[in-house]
């Protein structure tokens, strides 16, 4: 559910509300019931657990933003209860950099996802003007906002002479915030007499929507009227039964294809934008908030730069841009399929679903908002989607620790992996087995102890393991061994694992590494028998142990964490 900010009539779902990972903006402006508002947005955020309402503000006492009598006992004791944290900060007319520093320190609290945080902004947080084409500003916090999963809502307040509209002002930020809304007490016409003393105070309080990103669609140029609650919070009130206008963002109906992925199709529709590369697709997004976007996945598409461009786009566009991925004459691996969700991806559409089918899918994401968490990099977001690179027979204690790194790492992508124990037939050695054992996947190990070997299948799902296994051993797996023993979850294989590497550690157990090199040597080119990549045994696993094997991921790279762009950088302008 969505941060409440404004609350609806009693026994009504909330009118206004913040999504978590979003930054939007409330101007206050006059006697706006400005404490009111921050107050009562802070005390339903507080209700749903502990500390999951903060307010930042730039003064130990903002007479504008405390709280009213009718709330002050209710605020008093979710602040000493700790559910509401306030702290201060010393920010007037804030540089981009002091502002990514004050989120880091701020990070320092561990503030818990979903989480709403009020941010009481000075006059000039966002006087300085937009420098080639890029909010520098706001454009920090949304991105910290979306890898947090905090709804910030950044507060301004002025007196009603103020003679420039502070929300207007706001509109050239519409790309990085979700919404923009202006509370303020009626204002008389110019022909009207003048008021009485008092009636400026009982002049009915109105919430204009410039426009305000809900979970379905966008209210533009709405009106609420609002009245105080029996619990003193605001509360809209319907005008005559009738509700806010809702419309559909301004570019929903647009759609940016590569020319690749209407493969199958007579044509793209007339009002569709056709891009022949990937540079053409992120030009063609420079704007675009809630258009979709359809890549091409196939067997010529430089992988690395078609990741990184979806995260490039959904760090820029925000959650309601949908990305779609088609395959096309080639499937992703399991683990590349969770790596591009990840990065910002809506839908990966198999490549078995026809042209017309595929149009079906595109339709049922429009109402989708990307809500995931972004990783804090592409870089990060690598590490834990790669296997590692290398393949094959490994001794026994290397083996252990490649299994227990890559479990460790899958966790950030929930990737199943499998690990299978399969128990020798009387009669056989473990190298009788391994000589028919050919893995070809980056990630892919066996190894053995004296009586069974063990394989683990990197990024392999429970349904495809007896496909897999069935494959990589030249002969028919009931010959070989007498049993098996599958660890799907990776909690189990994690456990298995610990005990064998306690075994290995006792240096007990054989290393095969030599045995298997000689096997491979003496193989003709011609022989059917299928080679195994053995690696060197001295060392532990890593760069000094592991012969490093070409990669056979799409995702290249020149040694670890070093990556090797497909297409010129200059497409992936860099980030703030």
């Amino acid at each position: 559910m969505p941060a409440t900010l404004i609350h609806g009539q009693d026994g009504m779902p909330a009118t206004l509300a913040a999504e978590y990972g979003t930054v939007s903006a409330v101007c206050m402006v006059g006697d706006a019931e400005c404490g009111r508002f921050t107050w009562g947005a802070l005390l339903a955020a507080a209700e749903t657990g502990t500390a999951r309402a903060w307010l930042l503000t730039g003064s130990v006492t903002a007479p504008a933003i405390a709280a009213p009598p009718d709330l002050a006992a209710a605020t008093a004791a979710a602040i000493g209860a700790g559910r509401i944290k306030i702290l201060r900060h010393r920010l007037g007319r804030p540089a981009p950099a002091q502002i990514r520093t004050m989120l880091a320190e701020f990070d320092y609290f561990a503030p818990a996802a979903n989480s709403l945080l009020l941010i009481d902004c000075g006059e000039h947080w966002f006087d300085q003007p937009i420098r080639r084409g890029r909010a520098p500003l706001i454009e920090s916090l949304r991105q910290w906002a979306q890898r947090r999963q905090l709804a910030v809502v950044l507060l301004f307040y002025a007196p009603a002479a103020r003679a420039v509209d502070r929300a207007a002002e706001l509109l050239v930020f519409s790309r990085q915030l979700s919404g923009i809304a202006r509370i303020a007490r009626e204002s008389r016409r110019a022909d009207a007499p003048p008021p009485a003393p008092d009636a400026a105070a009982s002049a009915p309080l109105r919430c204009r929507l410039l426009f305000w990103f809900g979970p379905g669609a966008m209210q533009s140029d709405a009106t609420l009227t609002l009245n105080i609650g029996t619990d003193g919070a605001l509360r809209s009130v319907a005008a005559a039964g009738r509700r806010p206008e809702r419309h559909t963002p301004l570019d929903a109906d647009r759609v940016v294809v590569q020319r690749s992925a209407l493969a199958g199709s007579g044509g793209a529709p007339v009002h569709w934008v056709v891009c022949d590369t990937l540079s053409d697709v992120l030009t063609a997004c420079t704007d675009a908030v809630a258009a979709t976007v359809i890549l091409a996945f196939e067997r010529t598409t430089p992988n690395d730069a078609l990741m990184q461009l979806v995260f490039r786009l959904r760090q820029t566009a925000g959650g309601r841009l949908k990305i779609i991925v088609r395959e096309l004459q080639v499937r992703m691996r399991y683990n590349e399929d969770a790596l591009i969700a990840r990065l910002g991806a809506n839908l990966i559409v198999p490549m078995e679903v026809g042209y017309a089918r595929f149009l079906s899918m595109m339709e049922m994401v429009q109402s989708q908002v990307f809500s995931a968490a972004l990783p804090a990099t592409f870089e990060a977001a690598l590490e834990d989607g790669l296997p590692d690179q290398v393949l094959g027979y490994l001794p026994p204690l290397a083996f252990a620790r490649a299994v227990a790194d890559t479990l460790a790492r899958s966790r950030a992508l929930a990737i199943d992996n499998v690990l299978v124990r399969l128990t020798l037939v009387n009669g056989l050695t473990p190298l009788d087995a391994m000589r028919h054992c050919s893995l070809k996947r980056a990630g892919d190990l066996f190894t053995a102890d004296r009586k069974s070997v063990l394989v683990f299948l990197f990024a392999c799902r429970e349904l495809d393991a007896t496909q897999t296994l069935s494959r990589i051993f030249a002969l028919p797996i009931g010959e070989l061994f007498g049993s098996e023993h599958r660890y799907l979850a990776n909690p189990a294989a994690r456990s298995a694992i610990e005990d064998f590497s306690q075994r290995a550690a006792n240096g007990r157990l054989p290393d095969l590494s030599a045995e298997l090199l000689r096997i491979a040597a003496l193989r003709t080119p011609m022989s059917p028998m299928p080679s195994t990549a053995p690696i060197s045994p001295a060392g532990a696993v890593g760069a000094t142990s592991a012969a490093r094997l070409p990669l056979h991921t799409p995702l290249r790279l020149r040694s670890a964490g070093d990556i090797l762009l497909a297409q010129p950088a200059a497409m992936l302008p860099t980030l703030t």
